[in-house]
């Protein structure tokens, strides 16, 4: 079979597998367990076909490159030990938990805490790499910072003149 190359975006699931909608029109493609290539939620990927679909089946892909992450910033919740924290993050689409990295001092599990994505290459994948403290994670005050990250939206507006 030929290979056949494209880019588009990927739209990530919980369960390790995930759909690419291609730039240029047509089916979205199904990407199994073990051919994301680390790619998570929003991300732009490069992928190639494995299975083109047939009879109602989806065409089956794997991401070769990442050429864009979707998301920079994320919210969650400090899960694990003192000495081995691991971010459980509020958007749905994302691992169900990210090894933090960084400066983790003051870092308890149950806080609520604003990071940023850090890729470092390699196997493991992303860690959250931390930026903020924002408080205990059960706080609803809270709320609206982790809407603001998940949809990209400023925290703060200018005031009317």
């Amino acid at each position: 079979m030929r290979e056949t190359v494209g880019r588009g975006r990927f739209q990530a699931t919980r369960e390790a597998f995930g759909f690419i909608r291609p730039e240029e029109p047509g089916e979205e493609i199904f990407v199994p367990p073990g051919e994301t290539g680390g790619a998570l939620q929003g991300d732009w990927v490069a992928f190639r076909l494995l299975r083109p679909g047939r009879r109602g089946q989806k065409a089956e892909g794997q991401v070769t490159a990442i050429l864009e992450r979707g998301i920079r910033k994320l919210t969650g919740v400090v899960a694990g030990t003192r000495r081995h924290p691991v971010l459980v993050p509020d958007h749905p689409r994302l691992p169900a938990a990210m090894r933090l990295i960084g400066s983790l001092a003051g870092l308890e599990p149950g806080q609520r805490v604003l990071c940023r994505l850090h890729d470092a290459g390699g196997r493991s994948g992303p860690g959250a790499m931390l930026e903020e403290i924002l408080g205990d994670a059960d706080d609803p005050r809270l709320d609206v910072s982790m809407i603001a990250v998940q949809f990209g939206l400023p925290e703060a507006y200018p005031t009317k003149r």
